[in-house]
């Protein structure tokens, strides 16, 4: 009994894993929309998945809620139709975009001509003011791991305090902060999000 009870649980685990890579496989890509030119490059993660347009270099990212359907802090969601389809919705339902899976990797997106769409799919900072650095300083909090950074001011560089260390990050396009090694800060809504340069590590801030 007790051995067909631990076959039954590699079974389970086996099947999760197994669903997991299909899972991954099915979502990864390059997706496409042509009425409105958009296309978009999504790339799973352990708890979700993160989307950038293909004419931009930022990263925004989706937590899974329920099997192939992934919301962002802003409540945009990404609906996993099937292999071939993938849809987005605005937080308010007011918008639906259905991306059909695209086999060219070089694909960019141009403007869609919906204004609607170019302030809420991936413009979710179209609508924050050119944040001054002043605005910035002082003790900002991960409401997640309860860890604090504080910013003080150089220049047109902030300076980020974290763990005994300090770096600073270079405006270098609106409302983003770069260092040296292209990891970056984006002040979006009210609060400031870091991105690794290569994208897999994200953290978002509370400014105290």
């Amino acid at each position: 009994m007790h051995l067909f009870t631990l076959f039954n649980v590699f079974t389970l685990f086996t099947v999760v894993v197994f669903d997991n890579v299909i899972h991954e496989q099915k979502i990864s890509g390059i997706w496409q929309n042509e009425a409105k030119e958009l296309v978009i490059r999504v790339e799973p993660l352990d708890d979700g998945i993160k989307v950038k347009r293909q004419d931009q270099s930022i990263w925004y990212y989706y937590d899974q809620i329920r099997p192939n359907q992934y919301r962002d802090d802003l409540g945009n969601t990404y609906y996993l139709l099937n292999d071939q389809s993938l849809e987005w919705e605005s937080s308010d339902g007011i918008k639906r975009i259905v991306f059909n899976r695209s086999d060219n990797k070089a694909a960019q997106t141009n403007k869609s001509g919906d204004t609607y769409i170019e302030k809420n799919h991936f413009f979710a900072n179209a609508e924050d003011k050119y944040i001054a650095v002043n605005d910035l300083l002082g003790s900002w909090l991960n409401e997640s791991t309860g860890q604090k950074i504080w910013i003080t001011r150089t220049a047109n560089e902030i300076e980020v305090q974290a763990n005994n260390s300090s770096i600073r990050f270079r405006r270098t396009d609106g409302n983003t902060f770069r260092d040296s090694k292209g990891n970056r800060y984006d002040y979006v809504n009210g609060r400031l999000a870091y991105v690794s340069q290569s994208g897999d590590f994200y953290m978002r801030f509370k400014k105290e």
